[in-house]
């Protein structure tokens, strides 16, 4: 039997690979100019740069390191070029890279400013000495310096960009020493026009009569078989400004006091000398009337604590005080539950050996 043999043809396919260079690039540059033409300031502003039709940024630059401002990019593209001064839309303009070189003018609007007056709550005191700062609204941007009040409640004049579109607003804060603090928004800039802000904060010019009450234990106010007290107060610097004795019924009393930052300090007195109960730091915004200070309580912090003065550190590290105790604390500040319910959390730390 014969045997025949077929030829079998290998058909190879040569596909070519095919290696994609580089994008070729091209040459922007941004000049940007002031609406009466001159050449703008270049500090403060950044570029978002969109290529065709995308809505997030192809390329950001931070911070331009001059004007003009060059950059290179894929040819073959439109481009949108955003600028943004104080982190504030200032301008946009749109160009086409297709051969070698293009430049492209952005027109900024002239700056504006603005003078605030700070008020108490009457809408008509001066609050003297706070300070004042100014930031954008997604606090990207601060002012170069703050300001602070002189006795009419006026600040320096802020030079700021205008906010020409629709999302961008300023937030301006002021503050009363290193914890009391207001925030004022939404601040809008018109080009070019300079106006006054009265801001009226939440805070009396005064505070309402004050009963620090001195406690030798959690629950038991010292009597006049515990000896001889006084409270001093203190301000933010360390300066004693008043000084009230404690009557039988374990209080001191104190009155006009205005808002700010404090500490009260129980003194025992004895004979010629004196020494420390306990004290408390006490931020005031004019809705306290009540202090309780423990024994042995030192650097306390009360704050927001209403008529009730529920809210008392007495000096325990976070660590040691279980989450959901923190959250009932909060409940009672903000008076969700009673001050028996209250009254029981503390009662718990004591017998539990939390605190002491």
């Amino acid at each position: 039997m014969e045997v025949k043999i077929l030829p079998v043809f290998i058909l190879i396919l040569l596909v070519p690979v095919i290696s994609y260079g580089e994008q070729g690039m091209g040459s922007l540059e941004i000049y940007i100019k002031s609406t009466d033409g001159e050449r703008a300031d270049y500090h403060g502003m950044a570029l978002k740069i969109y290529q065709d039709n995308a809505k997030v940024p192809f390329k950001t630059i931070e911070s331009l390191s001059g004007n003009p401002y060059k950059i290179s990019l894929p040819l073959g593209h439109t481009y949108k070029i955003e600028d943004l001064v104080s982190s504030m839309y200032a301008s946009v303009g749109y160009v086409t890279l297709q051969n070698g070189d293009e430049r492209l003018e952005l027109t900024v609007p002239s700056p504006g400013s603005i003078r605030f007056i700070a008020v108490y709550n009457d809408g008509n005191t001066p609050i003297n000495n706070a300070t004042v700062m100014v930031k954008s609204n997604d606090g990207t941007y601060e002012y170069w310096t703050n300001s602070t009040t002189d006795y009419l409640g006026d600040t320096i004049r802020f030079w700021l960009q205008p906010t020409i579109a629709d999302d961008d607003y300023y937030v301006t804060t002021v503050s009363i020493g290193n914890d009391l603090s207001y925030s004022y928004y939404p601040i809008s800039i018109l080009p070019g026009v300079s106006r006054d802000i009265k801001i009226t904060t939440p805070w009396p010019d005064v505070g309402p009569p004050l009963v620090v009450s001195v406690y030798k234990s959690l629950l038991q106010k010292v009597s006049k078989s515990d000896g001889g007290f006084a409270v001093q107060l203190y301000d933010n610097n360390g300066n004693k400004i008043d000084e009230s004795k404690v009557n039988v019924m374990g209080e001191a009393y104190f009155s006009n006091i205005k808002v700010g930052s404090y500490t009260f300090r129980v003194i025992e007195l004895n004979d010629d000398k004196s020494t420390t109960w306990g004290s408390s730091n006490v931020i005031l915004d004019g809705k306290q009337t009540a202090i309780k200070i423990v024994k042995d309580q030192t650097n306390a912090k009360v704050s927001n604590v209403g008529q009730d003065a529920l809210l008392v550190d007495i000096g325990i590290k976070a660590d040691h005080i279980p989450s959901w105790v923190t959250k009932i604390t909060n409940w009672a500040t903000d008076g969700e539950i009673t001050k028996q319910d209250f009254a029981n959390v503390i009662k718990y730390l004591y017998t539990s050996g939390i605190i002491k």
